[in-house]
């Protein structure tokens, strides 16, 4: 097995004094050759990515602050998932290689929200992260009649994670 790996990028900042604003722009290339030295087989991948990623700070004061941040990136598969001769060591449980799988592509995109009061100790934070995948790695499994298990790993679409979170340490005075 043999990697190659080309990276450069350019970050431009802008911050004046209430806002920040960044963008980023990564290009990375990997060559991948992975020989199989009982059949002589050669998979050659040759992947550029392009990689950008933005952020933006607001703080209106030293006690609150407004952020969102987008960001890229990839993983290439695992030699071991490429290959496409099967891991028979269990019999029972076979893996296959996939030589078509394709690197996978993440879009993070995250927005957060913060307030303290220092004399008071009181605080509210909140925010909200999503995460992408397009061509993320996935196994494929069959049996056959006698119950013995196929595994491949595929590319599969649709792998979304979001949450929400808040936390706070606040004082609520009810008025009669």
């Amino acid at each position: 097995n043999v990697r190659t790996q080309h990276r450069g990028g350019l970050k431009l900042i802008y911050e004046p004094k209430k806002h920040r604003i960044a963008g980023e722009i990564r290009v990375r290339n990997i060559v991948l050759d992975n020989t199989n030295r009982e059949s002589g087989d050669v998979i050659n991948q040759n992947l550029t990515n392009i990689l950008p990623s933005f952020e933006y700070r607001w703080r209106p004061s030293m006690s609150k602050q407004f952020r969102f941040n987008y960001r890229t990136s990839s993983q290439q598969p695992a030699v071991t998932d490429l290959q496409p001769i099967p891991d028979n060591t269990n019999p029972n449980r076979i893996k296959e290689g996939n030589p078509e799988l394709r690197p996978n592509y993440v879009h993070s995109f995250s927005a957060m929200f913060n307030r303290w009061q220092a004399l008071t100790g009181q605080y509210i934070w909140a925010g909200a992260n999503v995460i992408l995948t397009q061509d993320a790695f996935g196994d494929f499994t069959s049996y056959d009649q006698y119950g013995r298990q196929t595994t491949k790993t595929v590319n599969v679409d649709g792998n979304i994670i979001a949450n929400l979170y808040f936390t706070c340490r606040c004082r609520f005075r009810i008025r009669p």
